[in-house]
């Protein structure tokens, strides 16, 4: 709790002393509000529905809700980054580290960049709520909702040798007919989620998140309920040398049409402590399914009342 007080009282000090913009006051449009900026102002957006797609463009700024000004979470929720169906609702592609905070919006209605991460001349559709690639912002009190990325994945949230802190966000409703429903990390990417919930997230792999290529994910508090896989991982799915680090993560009521409706793991080293597997369904593997050469360590977690169809 003391940790917390902390970090919320450096979050207020921050806006109070820096040069602050208001939207729609100062100016018509979060995006406008961005691109007059410097490093270290803050931008202030009230209530309402705005229908852009928005870029922090490598800069250094808050840009947050009033709910952090009048003390009211619910501010969030009729706060609305809309993407109107084109392209990711927030982008961070530039460098942004974790002075580079987004904070207290509903973001929604995007369906991702057509992006290259590898360079390769491929390009897919990915984050369809946000993007995230080569930086390390912080996303607090979000709700990230009623997002796409089909033909790519990571319909809620995308990273490519990414690294963000997600804190007390709300992933829900995001669906792709590829990987990573709620969430898609890979290419060294070490995001780090406390106090979120994943719900009711759609993919082909990893209903709630896909997680892949020597990536460091953590996740501290954090629940994924009513997540779907069509094929496997219904809440979570992880491969290729990822090093997943849960603490007190709940994973109930998740499915997965074939392997691991909780959790699926295939050439992965995770790390369970203090957490909870359970009413999980899928053909086979109804709580956890583990393949070679995997290394899983369970502490102080309960598997239980999981059911597998098939095998």
């Amino acid at each position: 709790m003391k940790a917390k007080v902390i970090i919320l009282s450096s979050f207020i000090f921050t806006i109070l002393k820096a040069e602050t913009h208001y939207v729609p006051e100062d100016f018509p449009s979060i995006q406008y509000a961005i691109d007059a900026s410097t490093n270290s102002d803050t931008i202030i957006v009230s209530t309402g529905v705005y229908f852009e797609n928005i870029n922090f463009n490598g800069k250094s700024i808050i840009v947050t809700s009033r709910y952090i000004i009048d003390n009211d979470p619910l501010i969030a929720g009729s706060t609305i980054i809309d993407a109107q169906g084109i392209a990711s609702g927030v982008t961070f592609s530039s460098g942004e580290g974790q002075e580079s905070v987004i904070a207290g919006f509903t973001i929604q209605n995007g369906i991702g960049n057509n992006e290259d991460p590898d360079g390769n001349g491929s390009f897919y559709t990915y984050g369809g709520g946000i993007y995230c690639e080569d930086s390390s912002p912080l996303i607090k009190d979000c709700i990230i909702k009623n997002n796409t990325a089909n033909q790519g994945g990571g319909a809620g949230i995308f990273c490519y040798n990414a690294s963000p802190v997600f804190e007390g966000c709300y992933i829900f409703d995001n669906q792709t007919d590829d990987v990573g429903g709620g969430f898609y990390a890979r290419t060294g990417s070490s995001p780090e989620f406390y106090d979120c919930t994943f719900l009711n997230n759609t993919a082909e792999f990893g209903g709630g998140c896909y997680i892949r290529n020597e990536s460091s994910p953590i996740l501290s508090s954090v629940i994924f309920n009513q997540n779907t896989a069509n094929n496997s991982g219904g809440a979570i799915a992880i491969k290729d040398d990822v090093s997943l680090i849960a603490t007190q993560v709940v994973i109930v009521d998740n499915e997965a049409e074939g392997l691991g409706g909780g959790l699926y793991v295939n050439d992965a080293s995770p790390e369970f402590s203090f957490c909870l597997i359970a009413d999980n369904f899928s053909g086979a593997g109804g709580g956890a399914y583990i393949r070679d050469p995997s290394t899983v360590v369970m502490t102080n977690t309960t598997v239980a009342n999981n059911s597998a169809g098939s095998y």
